[in-house]
């Protein structure tokens, strides 16, 4: 087994992450020791590291326990359910610095479900195309002849 096929979602994650990093460079357009500490105002980088830490979890223990290679499930699906699950601690950790004098439940729109829509919106169809690239790219075999 090759070390692409052994680590597949791990260097799946990480190309994701570094996508995600370089796509929010291009969106701020910021130097990114700037980007990084401007977050700060905003609820700090606790939620972005807590998502981050929690899709590299995932993605190890993905690659330990699934063996199935099929398209659908290691190319379209699981990609998604690690990222959706990052998605979703991150936004987790962002509602537990809300402030006292809101209510809650405009906190939790606030943190939780706007930052779940914009992430969902954005982020899944490049998991999508990120994780069917990948698959493609790992699982299929070069042949100069099929043109």
């Amino acid at each position: 087994m090759t070390f692409a096929k052994k680590h597949y979602f791990i260097i799946g994650s990480i190309w994701g992450l570094c996508m995600a990093l370089l796509v929010g460079y291009w969106a701020m357009n910021k130097s990114l020791w700037s980007m990084m500490f401007s977050f700060e105002k905003y609820n700090g980088l606790v939620p972005i590291f807590c998502g981050c830490i929690t899709i590299l979890a995932i993605a190890k223990l993905f690659d330990k326990k699934i063996k199935n290679e099929s398209y659908w499930l290691r190319g379209l699906i699981l990609p998604s359910v690690i990222f959706m699950s990052g998605v979703i601690v991150g936004c987790l950790f962002n509602i537990m610095n809300y402030e006292a004098e809101y209510t809650f439940a405009s906190q939790f729109y606030d943190y939780v479900i706007k930052p779940l829509y914009w992430l969902t919106a954005l982020g899944l169809p490049a998991a999508f195309l990120l994780g069917g690239a990948l698959f493609i790219t790992v699982y299929t075999k070069y042949n100069p002849t099929r043109v």
